[in-house]
């Protein structure tokens, strides 16, 4: 399959899905899972959102704005009237602990160092507050 045909698939999917989806009234759980998979994987590609914007272009206004929450959502940028809220992931060092039969174990961070990485993170981003878990 060329690119562009793959490319032109997958708009027509996300696009279908979208539509199936709004036309559910929003409530089809297993729609809604595929939506946020599909526009989930196309933010953090490569060459950023591109089939997601595409298909924004081609839905009406109901369903653009349906697709649009999702986009904020998988994005996890939140704007607020005085802020705006990033969520990201940081990896912090993991101990694995080898038990038998090659099963491991990760441990999470402890809460020192979560903090000390906060600290940093906060100062480096000029950042009000920063929170971190550890789970």
């Amino acid at each position: 399959m060329r690119r562009q045909d793959f490319f032109e698939h997958q708009v027509q999917s996300l696009k279908g899905l979208v539509q199936r989806w709004h036309a559910s009234g929003g409530t089809d759980i297993s729609l809604e899972a595929r939506v946020r998979g599909i526009v989930a994987r196309d933010i953090m590609s490569v060459a950023g959102p591109e089939v997601s914007v595409r298909v924004l272009g081609e839905l009406d206004v109901l369903e653009a704005d349906r697709l649009q929450d999702m986009i904020t959502l998988c994005s996890q940028s939140f704007l607020r009237t005085d802020a705006v809220w990033n969520a990201f992931a940081v990896p912090v060092a993991v101990h694995w602990h080898m038990q038998h039969h090659r099963i491991y174990i990760a441990k999470r961070a402890e809460p020192y160092y979560l903090h000390e990485m906060a600290a940093g993170i906060r100062q480096c981003l000029g950042a009000e507050r920063v929170v971190l878990d550890g789970a």
